[in-house]
């Protein structure tokens, strides 16, 4: 399962924030003879050129559908009100380190009144809806209708034993079926 590396999703480029995929019983990449690490000085020049060479983006993210939900990204991207029941699942999914914030009660008096930019963070009881509206969600799922999204990543889905049965279960909570 990859985790969320920072408190807030899709803030890229002015800030940037990504995802972290724990190794469980796999050596470290230090430890991996084929990983190689490399060090490159970034520029905007070099953004660019790797841009265009992927084909302005679109090797790297195709069907870009989810530009059209741009509002509602910036919504989320400035969002401090979270709810308790999203803190929750982070917390039991063991997305928190357990010695820093033993209890979700720690967690949560960490969280609350930590001041970011966009203010200061607020824990609620009530789920956070944005209300997309459903011809606007239909469009975007019109995108990726029919289309082969493994194809775009040459067929390279990697994941543990554990991650695939991880999923398969979360599929089940989701949808009540494996899809």
């Amino acid at each position: 399962m990859a985790l969320q590396i920072g408190y807030q999703p899709l803030q890229r480029c002015t800030q940037q924030s990504g995802y972290i995929y724990p190794m469980r019983n796999e050596p470290s990449l230090q430890d991996n003879r084929r990983f190689e690490k490399m060090r490159f000085k970034q520029s905007v020049e070099l953004s660019q050129q790797v841009y265009e060479m992927m084909d302005g983006g679109k090797k790297i993210f195709p069907n870009e559908g989810v530009n059209e939900l741009r509002d509602y990204i910036e919504k989320v991207k400035h969002s401090v009100v979270f709810a308790k029941a999203e803190l929750e699942a982070v917390y039991d999914c063991d997305g928190i380190n357990k010695t820093i914030f033993p209890t979700i009660s720690d967690l949560k008096e960490a969280l609350v009144g930590f001041a970011t930019s966009d203010g200061a963070i607020e824990i609620q009881d009530e789920p956070i809806e944005y209300r997309i509206p459903p011809e606007l969600l239909n469009r975007v799922d019109n995108h990726y209708d029919g289309k082969d999204l493994l194809e775009a990543i040459d067929g390279m889905l990697h994941q543990t034993y554990q991650d695939q049965e991880y999923r398969k279960q979360r599929c089940i909570d989701i949808y009540g079926k494996l899809i």
